[in-house]
């Protein structure tokens, strides 16, 4: 069985994330969708909480090889624990290709049979990220074409109970 795992913050979900793990759960026999602790990040929702959307997500989506999960630590030991043979990211620009390279680079030093898989986001979705999705939300914006309908009412019941959220 070929496992893969796409690590992220995913605060929140966006529907560019939705499309590559739809791409990934066809390449792959299971994908864990993997909620990371970036240290260097303030978040706007609880680990718990991304992970429960991201499930809700993936079962809304009809996919059943894939798992939402977090793990506090190291990307490279958490596919040893799963058995995982390559990690999928998403990139955008530039920019994303080369932070991706260098945490591909890592990776395969920590954990030598791991493949980073690199999947470019269709045009539609290049413009879409959680950072975006946070912004417009804390301002009281309309995210309802970025993130799926099925968590719209997630992020609104967020900023009802907090005054403002700003990246």
């Amino acid at each position: 069985m070929k496992i893969a795992v796409i690590p992220g913050s995913f605060d929140p979900i966006t529907n560019a994330h939705c499309d590559i793990i739809s791409r990934a759960t066809k390449i792959f026999d299971f994908v864990h969708v993997c909620v990371l602790t970036n240290v260097n990040k303030k978040t706007m929702f609880t680990s718990e909480q991304r992970v429960d959307m991201i499930q809700k997500v993936i079962d809304s989506m009809g996919i059943s090889n894939c798992k939402a999960t977090s793990y506090e630590g190291l990307l490279s030991e958490f596919t040893k624990k799963v058995s995982a043979v390559a990690t999928i990211r998403g990139i955008r620009n530039i920019s994303d290709y080369e932070a991706e390279t260098a945490m591909a680079d890592i990776n395969f030093r920590l954990n030598n049979a791991l493949e980073t898989i690199i999947l470019l986001s269709r045009p539609e979705f290049r413009a879409i990220s959680s950072s975006v999705v946070r912004e417009i939300s804390a301002f009281g914006g309309d995210v309802s074409e970025f993130v799926p309908s099925i968590i719209v009412d997630d992020i609104k019941a967020h900023y009802n109970r907090k005054e403002s959220f700003l990246p």
